[in-house]
């Protein structure tokens, strides 16, 4: 072999495939690796994926505010970082070079 150290906490694969419901992880040798869940279209496009990302974090922001009356403004700045930034954060690498708006469909 090439005699490379392999750092399983440190690699993330992209998997890219036609089928859906693939395994959400991979196996090399005793170590598993996870998968990024970042959906392209067979355009190579993020359209599908942040639709969503935004119906997502829309839907734990509607929650907050519903629950505004119940936390002090720090509660509520802490569910915020804990629920929706990391769904808006996450792997933006991946699909950070979309168009900043998708035309009409």
């Amino acid at each position: 072999m090439w005699q490379v150290k392999f750092a399983p906490e440190k690699t993330q694969p992209m998997v890219i495939t036609r089928s859906q419901g693939e395994a959400d992880q991979l196996r090399l040798g005793p170590d598993t690796i996870e998968i990024l869940g970042v959906e392209v279209d067979s355009r190579l496009q993020f359209d599908h994926h942040l639709e969503k990302v935004a119906r997502s974090a829309s839907s734990k922001v509607n929650l907050l505010c519903r629950m505004k009356h119940l936390l002090h403004a720090d509660g509520l700045l802490t569910l915020y970082k804990a629920q929706v930034r990391p769904i808006m954060e996450y792997a933006p690498l991946t699909w950070m070079s979309s168009a900043r708006c998708q035309p009409a469909k």
